[in-house]
């Protein structure tokens, strides 16, 4: 499921299952696993939500990648507003972009299963517990 148009006509030509959609107001259809790629920050401030709402369509595992060295938050002002129109999406500007402090903390929040920091971003894994 992607929210920009064009990244959903690429993939179906190339065969890929994807939908268009907004995981804010559209039911996420249920599934094993669910990878939400670079993007949370395109839901802040409502990113808990979305987190919740992944969780609760996956039937096994979640996993979350986010960036949190980015040239959005660089100290040269031209960098940063450079960053900002070259990330502009469909839905606009999104300059909000989380610290790794704040990964840690939606990760513990969350009952995160596992952290790893993989170059520039945080890879969150969240293993989902089935109660018999």
């Amino acid at each position: 499921m992607d929210f920009n148009l064009g990244f959903v006509a690429h993939a179906q030509k190339r065969g890929l299952h994807v939908d268009y959609g907004n995981l804010q107001s559209q039911e996420i259809p249920t599934t094993e696993c669910i990878l939400l790629q670079g993007s949370l920050y395109h839901f802040y401030p409502s990113h808990r939500t979305v987190i919740e709402r992944l969780l609760k369509a996956a039937t096994v595992k979640v996993i979350i990648s986010e960036p949190i060295r980015t040239l959005s938050a660089h100290k040269n002002i031209f960098l940063r507003i450079f960053a900002k129109y070259i990330t502009k999406t469909a839905s606009g500007f999104h300059e909000k972009r989380f610290t790794r402090e704040e990964m840690f903390q939606l990760a513990n929040e969350f009952h995160a299963e596992k952290i790893v920091e993989a170059g520039t971003d945080m890879v969150i894994f969240f293993k989902k517990i089935t109660i018999r």
